[in-house]
């Protein structure tokens, strides 16, 4: 539970430091939901992965809170500015969608998209 805990918490303050440097940059900067891509990923998280680049303005109309909140509770992802080694795994959230037999993603506040 401690892990959990301290999980959480750096997670939530990697995204808390990637919402005040994106303060700062140009509204075009697009970001990538990084993070794990494994049986664990929740639905929501798959589905933000899989969004492929969105800049800060997408990513709030289309995932309210996600920006900060991520995917709730015990989050293993985070928002990252897009860079080339990122494009790949973009690839392979959508290969992972298209498998599941159910798919249903849902935000950490419950909403689902």
């Amino acid at each position: 539970q401690a892990k959990t805990i301290a999980n959480t918490s750096l997670n939530s303050y990697s995204r808390s430091v990637t919402e005040l440097m994106s303060e700062n940059m140009p509204e075009d900067t697009e970001y990538y939901y990084q993070g794990a891509l494994d049986d664990r990923t929740r639905d929501v998280c798959l589905s933000m992965i899989s969004a492929g680049f969105l800049t800060k303005k997408e990513i709030e109309s289309k995932y309210p809170s996600a920006f900060i909140d991520g995917g709730g509770y015990n989050c293993r992802h985070r928002w990252t500015m897009v860079t080339s080694t990122v494009r790949d795994s973009v690839k392979k959230a959508n290969s992972i969608i298209d498998s599941k037999k159910s798919f249903k993603p849902v935000t950490a506040r419950g909403v689902e998209i």
